[in-house]
């Protein structure tokens, strides 16, 4: 019996938007589809982050982004890493996730990395194109996302 391909749905926070709509739309169409999914949060937790619970989906925040320490976001994104690592994923949607995408290298090869570039934003580039190297392919939301997103990263996939 083949196992249920494992999905993490990786975001900052589950605040009232679009992203956090298509999240709430995308984990039960995995569900429903076979897969084990998990949602995991990395700045804060947002308003819409319970409603993941009406679907039987976990949702779990990685806590300590806020630390004032000199290293604080470094140590965070070994945090958001070894969450990562530890959840034995077969696919990684990154969303917006800074200290992910940060500690995307870490993973175990098999594992693919998919950033989502959910609008055209300098920060949502910054983002979603750092470290590339380290993800597969990425998917933008609309021609002109993804023709940006391939001016910055010439030499990756992006769909």
């Amino acid at each position: 019996m083949q196992q249920a391909p494992r999905v993490a749905l990786v975001t900052y926070a589950m605040h009232c938007g679009g992203m956090e709509a298509f999240l709430l739309r995308l984990a039960p169409y995995l569900v429903k589809r076979g897969c084990a999914v998990d949602v995991i949060t990395t700045i804060e937790r947002g308003e819409w982050f319970a409603r993941f619970s009406t679907y039987g989906i976990q949702a779990e925040h990685v806590s300590g982004a806020g630390t004032p320490r000199v290293f604080a976001p470094l140590l965070h994104s070994l945090r958001v890493g070894s969450r990562i690592i530890r959840g034995n994923y077969d696919v990684v949607f990154l969303n917006h996730a800074r200290h992910a995408q940060a500690v995307l290298a870490r993973l175990p090869e098999r594992v693919v990395a998919i950033p989502i570039l959910h609008n055209d934003n300098p920060e949502i580039y910054d983002v979603g194109c750092a470290n590339p190297d380290a993800w597969n392919v990425a998917v933008a939301v609309s021609p002109k996302v993804a023709a940006t997103a391939r001016v910055r990263v010439p030499h990756r996939p992006v769909l």
